[in-house]
């Protein structure tokens, strides 16, 4: 964190602001995977991400273990 301080009587400079970013509702999950000395495919998952919306058991088979491990693996 940056903090820029100064007095009252000295003018706004654009120069000295750091834009800051509030926390956005987008949420990412990536899986990879490393095996055998190779490295495996980097999957951007579908992901509701939030409360209650998180990954399941369903959705992991889907979006890894048959879409993309399978070949990978094979």
């Amino acid at each position: 964190m940056v903090w820029v301080t100064r007095s009252a009587e000295k003018e706004y400079d654009e120069d000295c602001v750091i834009p800051t970013f509030k926390q956005s509702l987008v949420r990412v999950m990536v899986w990879g995977c490393i095996m055998k000395g190779s490295k495996g495919p980097l999957v951007v998952l579908e992901y509701p991400g939030g409360k209650g919306g998180g990954m399941n058991a369903k959705q992991y088979q889907e979006q890894v273990l048959e879409a993309k491990l399978h070949d990978y693996y094979l």
